[in-house]
């Protein structure tokens, strides 16, 4: 089952990416292209690292799958930006 047949499901590019999160280390950006997520996997994990998750983690809906892997790539860098907005 290939994920591209679903326009909805297909992977970030990199300005995807950039548009969410902001700039980041290239890196970082390299690393969350190869995990290959949605665009709604990444907005999850960039919601989760905006604390804007926390009424998911209040009714325990862990992130998982892609959207986790997306936040521990993510965490130490954009956990502690407050300005996220790309330039």
């Amino acid at each position: 089952m290939a994920e591209t047949s679903n326009p909805d499901r297909m992977a970030v590019t990199a300005q995807d990416i950039v548009r969410v999160c902001g700039r980041i280390d290239d890196t970082k950006l390299i690393a969350i292209m190869e995990v290959k997520p949605s665009l709604e996997e990444l907005e999850e994990a960039a919601a989760w690292l905006a604390d804007e998750g926390d009424p998911l983690r209040e009714m325990k809906r862990p992130l998982s799958g892609k959207a986790a892997a997306i936040f521990e790539i993510l965490e130490p860098e954009l956990g502690e930006r407050k300005d996220r907005e790309p330039r």
